[in-house]
């Protein structure tokens, strides 16, 4: 997703929550759901939407710390 996703989904909470929305096909393979964040470690939307969480997830910071030290993609443990 992350090359099909351009930095103007980022500019508002709303267009990023739109661009998960209309990704459907993509968020059933992800049984925990999937997160847009941006550069200061903030999630901008997620999906399945319900799930909602604000701001910094102090949970998931090693993991995002982990996929920006190797640049690669990762997938969260099951």
């Amino acid at each position: 997703m992350s090359v099909i996703i351009s930095p103007e989904h980022f500019t508002s909470c709303s267009k990023a929550q739109q661009f998960l929305d209309n990704k459907r096909g993509v968020i059933s393979l992800f049984n925990n759901g999937i997160y847009l964040i941006d550069a200061n470690m903030n999630i901008v939307a997620e999906a399945p939407h319900f799930q909602r969480k604000e701001g910094r997830v102090e949970a998931i910071i090693p993991f995002l710390t982990s996929t920006a030290r190797i640049g690669l993609p990762d997938i969260s443990e099951p």
